[in-house]
């Protein structure tokens, strides 16, 4: 009995395919021209898979489909934990909890312990005899004079940073206990607490009105007294500044922040008017909240929009898919399909992982922009 054959059927008309708009030069056609799908599939194309007792040919199955032997998951459970611990932390964790674990090391040291020991076992008694340890100290590494622990908050700090450190050490949480790890630290620093006589008062931290920002930002772009190695950083600054303002994401957040985390897309206006560019931005290294930021026209806050700053970024970068996107007049020639009512701005692929913020460096005959080096976070510190 020969086999059937299937035919595949689009649920979508070919002239709707997405690969349409890969080509760069598409952003640009408003004449509305046919254009034909680049597709390699057909909708004529024959389904081999048949039904009923026929059988698979094992000879087709490439070697992408073949299953891996099992002495690789044989070896995968005798395999040691690895040591890379450390790659779900930044430097500045990192820091902290090497730092925590010194002082550990150094406690274990003055009460005649093998500290591997005391790190496998620590139990809440133990946990409270290293704060009052720490506590209690005056002089830190080299003898050097310590203010000490004057708050609250930085030994609730203190001890977050040793349940890490206890957790990458021994893989286990820490107090194994039914009343809970929170509720036995939290008694145990309440009581420290309570006992040193350390304040609850919560540190101020800076305040800025969106007033003084927009001047500050008006100043960085206008004054000829401040001085940078590359112009590029003066509108780094700028859009550094913008993206704080309305985040509120720490300063390493938006430094970190690459090609790949921002999506650029033209609205359609549902009143006839020029098309919209919204923008969205996702930062990784902390929550993964996306805010997104409607264009803004003819208003005061101008100097606030991230718009200007950050496209005029990506067009002096060339970041754009598109190769005819190199200027802000192109933006103007661009014009979305009958149908649809956004165009997505491609980013370059090869640009997924570069930094949005750039160092710069020397060389003999100028100052240029790195291709890949961030903007380290020394630099915006007065």
């Amino acid at each position: 009995m020969p086999h059937r054959q299937r035919r595949n059927r689009s649920s979508l008309p070919l002239s709707h395919n997405s690969s349409d708009s890969s080509d760069g030069d598409s952003c640009f056609d408003t004449e509305g021209e046919p254009r034909g799908s680049s597709s390699g599939t057909d909708a004529t194309d024959i389904d081999t898979d048949v039904e009923g007792e026929d059988k698979i040919d094992i000879s087709r199955i490439t070697q992408e489909d073949k299953d891996l032997p099992p002495e690789y998951y044989r070896n995968l459970e005798e395999e040691p934990e690895s040591n890379d611990k450390n790659k779900d932390y930044k430097e500045g964790s990192l820091s902290l909890i090497n730092g925590i674990e010194e002082r550990f090391d150094r406690y274990c040291r003055y009460i005649r312990k093998d500290a591997h020991v005391a790190k496998q076992e620590l139990t809440p008694h133990r946990v409270k005899a290293f704060f009052t340890w720490l506590l209690n100290q005056r002089h830190g590494k080299g003898g050097r004079r310590v203010k000490g622990l004057r708050s609250e908050d930085s030994i609730g700090t203190y001890y977050k940073y040793l349940r890490l450190a206890y957790k990458r050490a021994t893989g286990r949480k820490i107090f194994n206990s039914e009343r809970g790890p929170n509720r036995i630290a939290r008694q145990i620093l309440q009581k420290l607490s309570k006992k040193h006589g350390l304040s609850r008062q919560k540190r101020k931290k800076g305040v800025i009105y969106i007033e003084d920002l927009a001047v500050i930002i008006q100043t960085n772009l206008t004054t000829t007294k401040k001085k940078y190695t590359h112009s590029q950083h003066r509108i780094q600054l700028a859009l550094f500044l913008q993206l704080t303002s309305f985040s509120r994401n720490r300063p390493q957040a938006i430094l970190s922040l690459c090609y790949r985390h921002i999506i650029v897309t033209l609205l359609r206006d549902p009143n006839g008017r020029p098309h919209n560019i919204l923008i969205k931005f996702t930062y990784k290294f902390t929550k993964t909240n996306t805010f997104p930021i409607p264009e803004v026209i003819f208003d005061p806050s101008l100097v606030l929009s991230p718009h200007i700053t950050l496209l005029g970024l990506l067009l002096a970068n060339k970041a754009f898919l598109a190769p005819r996107l190199t200027s802000a007049y192109s933006f103007s020639q661009l014009d979305i399909r009958p149908g649809y009512n956004q165009l997505p701005l491609d980013l370059q692929p090869e640009l997924a992982d570069i930094p949005v913020f750039h160092k710069s460096f020397s060389t003999p005959y100028r100052w240029e922009i790195s291709p890949d080096k961030p903007l380290p976070y020394s630099t915006l510190l007065p």
